[in-house]
């Protein structure tokens, strides 16, 4: 049976000279529902699994070097067997949420409910703004498929350093807002991200996998469409900060050529 074509209801989205921009916005999303896993070390591994696969697609897209060494350092900053970057010293404290806190957060449903909405939201502009630069760099071709991988860290370091100094603040209330009335969306889409990790994991432990990943992917964006579609809007409507963001990556990495 043909798969039944749903057409959102929202207003034609602008092009904006950036193709990339749709898978983005999906892949940040999805990093946005790692905070939902309520088990210590599987949101960390996660949300990995969702930067690295990112990044990947990213460099294939461009017919560009993707190697998993050159993947790993450009999504975290990490080795192939590395840690998120402060997630093994936040483990004992996950350890602590898990067996004190989790069983007893019905009981602070609002609290944790207001903590949760932030966490996604946070999650998914940090991964945004990640990967927008990542994506700028490898358009500008500020990292050559013949580079090293001391190269690659050193662009990874970069575009770290201007999101930490960067006010992201624009983005978290678009994102916030936009999340704030399709948080019924989220969870369920949070649910079918779990079920789906699941897989995953099972596959790479037997390595036989047992699913098509782009089919996967296209399941899991359908089901996003309404919200990457009021995301997108919102954010092409956020050009002069999108430029000044970029500006800041191109100005930092010259400055560092000097």
């Amino acid at each position: 049976m043909a798969e039944e074509n749903i057409e959102p209801n929202v207003p034609d989205i602008p092009a904006s000279g950036k193709p990339w921009m749709r898978s983005l916005l999906y892949y940040s999303v999805t990093a946005g529902f790692c905070p939902l896993i309520p088990l210590p070390w599987v949101d960390a591994w996660a949300l990995r699994y969702v930067r690295r696969r990112m990044t990947g697609e990213m460099l294939r897209s461009r017919a560009s070097s993707a190697t998993d060494e050159r993947v790993y350092i450009l999504a975290d900053g990490n080795a192939a067997q590395g840690c998120l970057r402060g997630g093994c010293l936040l483990l004992p404290f996950k350890a602590l949420y898990a067996s004190i806190v989790y069983p007893i957060r019905k009981i602070f449903r609002m609290v944790f409910f207001f903590l949760l909405v932030k966490a996604c939201v946070d999650t998914t502009s940090s991964v945004f703004h990640h990967g927008y630069l990542l994506n700028v760099a490898l358009d500008e071709d500020l990292l050559p498929d013949d580079s090293d991988d001391a190269a690659a860290r050193r662009l990874y370091e970069t575009i770290d350093g201007v999101c930490e100094t960067t006010d992201t603040r624009p983005v978290n209330q678009i994102v916030g807002r936009v999340i704030g009335k399709s948080w019924s969306t989220i969870k369920r889409s949070a649910r079918v991200f779990r079920a789906f990790l699941s897989t995953r994991r099972r596959a790479s432990e037997t390595g036989k996998p047992e699913f098509d990943e782009g089919d996967e992917r296209h399941r899991e964006e359908h089901q996003l469409d309404t919200l990457l579609d009021e995301l997108e809007l919102e954010l092409l409507g956020s050009d002069a900060y999108l430029q000044k963001l970029e500006a800041s990556l191109r100005e930092t990495l010259l400055a560092l050529g000097d």
